[in-house]
């Protein structure tokens, strides 16, 4: 097991901001990444809590999405949203569908602040990373390898 001074070299408690967006994202990459074997107690510690932290933050997105479409995308008498041809909304009016482009991309664009990264140079000695695992959780990589 390693040292504190090695693991504080090896995770780093940058704040570091992540729109709204790139939640799911991210979380879907460290949910890979915590299913690897790693045997630093402390980034596996730092992966479970920084899930269950995104995972709030998603939720209250995805609450706050909803009442958007609810508020601004029509529905058929069972309470679905209606689509036109399968793949567009159906809006209440013109000024409605207007209003949630609006809002919905300013809700995708908040940035929530994050205090977890890991270095290049640790995830290199994690067996069966991918490349495509990483690039899920790009941001929270700090590069130390140059």
């Amino acid at each position: 097991m390693q040292n504190n001074n090695n693991n504080k070299k090896n995770i780093e408690s940058e704040n570091i901001k992540v729109k709204n967006l790139n939640i799911g994202r991210i979380i879907i990459g460290l949910s890979e990444l915590g299913k690897l074997s790693i045997s630093d107690f402390k980034i596996n510690l730092s992966i479970t809590k920084t899930i269950a932290y995104l995972s709030e933050i998603e939720q209250a997105f995805s609450k706050s999405k909803r009442a958007l479409m609810d508020s601004y995308i029509a529905v058929d008498d069972n309470g679905s949203y209606l689509v036109d041809g399968g793949k567009f909304f159906i809006y209440k009016s013109k000024k409605d569908k207007e209003d949630y482009i609006k809002n919905v991309t300013a809700l995708d664009e908040v940035e929530n602040e994050i205090s977890f990264s890991i270095k290049a140079s640790q995830l290199q000695k994690i067996s069966g990373l991918t490349s495509s695992t990483m690039t899920k959780f790009h941001e929270l990589i700090i590069d130390d390898l140059k």
